[in-house]
């Protein structure tokens, strides 16, 4: 058997522990194509490592367990969607004409290979855990008010969005932006949208 059997895309290394019979002191474990070095064996029990590379796309992986002796039966280890959310920005607004931001994006299922939507556009992060990514949002992306969809694309799917807000500075006559693109909703479920305030002198309070 396999202990465990399954992992979510993007997870964490961990040691995979291998139940049967009749392994040695030479076996290896073959995870897949990749062949892992064990950190224990016992006659019934193998333990090996298993690197966050091999769990970066769902599927259905096959283990075996090699040796002097010959090749045992395969298992399947399943390595599952992962749960890709984003939770959080930070920061989550910038002024209109402003320099390169970095932002840190905090969530959960993010893993090698992710790139940030940002609006339209595509951007590679510096940075990326499982539960964080950071990202630099180019000056030429904070020319105009507005509330561009920020969201994390991988092979395996793209998360929820969260609107991430460009205003003008202070000082302006207050007014609401126009071209501001509300999300759609849904009837008889609650609803989060951002609207841009400019000008004037925040915080803004709303009422509708």
């Amino acid at each position: 058997g396999l202990t465990p059997a399954s992992a979510a895309a993007g997870s964490a290394a961990f040691t995979l522990t291998v139940t049967g019979s009749n392994f040695t002191s030479d076996a290896t474990v073959h995870f897949g194509t990749a062949t892992q070095t064990p950190t224990s064996v016992t006659a019934t029990q193998i333990q090996v490592p298993v690197p966050t590379n091999l769990l970066a796309t769902p599927g259905a992986v096959s283990v075996t367990v090699v040796q002097t002796s010959g090749t045992s039966n395969a298992l399947t280890f399943t390595v599952t969607a992962a749960n890709l959310q984003v939770s959080s920005l930070s920061p989550s607004s910038a002024i209109a004409g402003g320099a390169d931001l970095p932002i840190l994006i905090s969530g959960s299922g993010f893993s090698a290979g992710a790139v940030v939507m940002f609006g339209a556009a595509q951007l590679t992060p510096g940075l990326v855990l499982p539960d964080k990514i950071v990202v630099t949002i180019p000056a030429s992306l904070l020319t105009t008010i507005g509330t561009p969809a920020v969201s994390v694309k991988q092979s395996y799917g793209t998360s929820n969005a969260l609107m991430f807000v460009i205003g003008l500075p202070a000082g302006q006559p207050l007014a609401i932006a126009s071209g501001i693109n509300l999300l759609p909703g849904q009837v008889g479920a609650a609803y989060n949208g951002a609207l841009v305030a400019t000008g004037g002198t925040p915080p803004y309070t709303w009422s509708l």
